[in-house]
């Protein structure tokens, strides 16, 4: 049966009703339900107000075709997407769970091994010619056996991967509680399996991730000084 394009569903989303609001610092982002017939109804996420959805809109649609595991696009708008709904915790919850069971590195590395796996292949689709920009624990969700879905591409640009990975190691390591001897071993892990697994520059990468500790620093107003942050990453 022949797809709709997701221009050619307006029927559909014309009625919905609003089930819950997510955390969304750039966006308003919400999931809906809805009612096809009496006894059918579906949720989906609708993202509005971000400048740079069309952009989005994009790429979700060329990275499905290249057959990286992104939600659906059902419909999109000038200031709107209807998408899939993936009813699966996020990286971040999940990432966070493990830290409060102390959990040890095997079995932590099944799940980074999803990570890895899914940035290989974006990476991959874009001839390491594109980066995601935006790139931090929230913007993944995990699905069963540790199956990752890629959010959020309105701040794909093209550059360096190794400024990617240097910021998700950054923020990897400084959610709350943060710079902990857990997260310090299992960043020390992820940075190691990602600059071998897409052959990166090591020196580069390390910088980058201390650059992005930097600013995080500032962000937050956290005191960490030069010689911190190189003891801090004397292990990378």
């Amino acid at each position: 049966m022949k797809r709709d394009r997701p221009s050619e569903q307006n029927n559909l989303f014309s009625h919905y009703q609003l089930r819950k609001k997510f955390t969304s610092k750039k966006n308003k982002v919400y999931l809906i339900r809805t009612v096809t017939t009496e006894s059918e109804s579906k949720d989906y996420v609708r993202k509005e107000m971000g400048s740079k959805l069309t952009k989005e809109a994009a790429f979700l649609l060329k990275l499905r075709e290249r057959g990286v595991s992104v939600p659906e696009l059902y419909q999109s708008g000038p200031d709107y997407l209807i998408l899939e709904y993936l009813p699966g915790p996020t990286l971040l919850e999940i990432y966070c769970l493990l830290e409060s069971e102390q959990a040890d590195l095997s079995e932590v590395n099944p799940l980074f091994q999803g990570l890895s796996n899914w940035l290989l292949d974006f990476y991959r689709s874009y001839d390491y010619k594109f980066i995601l920009g935006d790139i931090n624990f929230r913007n993944f969700i995990v699905l069963e056996k540790n199956k990752i879905f890629g959010l959020d591409f309105e701040d794909c640009r093209k550059g360096a991967v190794e400024e990617d990975i240097g910021k998700l190691c950054a923020f990897g390591l400084s959610y709350r509680p943060v710079f902990t001897n857990w997260k310090l071993r299992v960043i020390t892990l992820l940075f190691q399996d990602l600059t071998e697994k897409l052959s990166l520059d090591r020196e580069l990468t390390r910088l980058k991730l201390k650059e992005e500790l930097a600013e995080i620093g500032k962000r937050r107003r956290l005191s960490l000084s030069k010689i911190q942050l190189e003891d801090y990453l004397k292990n990378f």
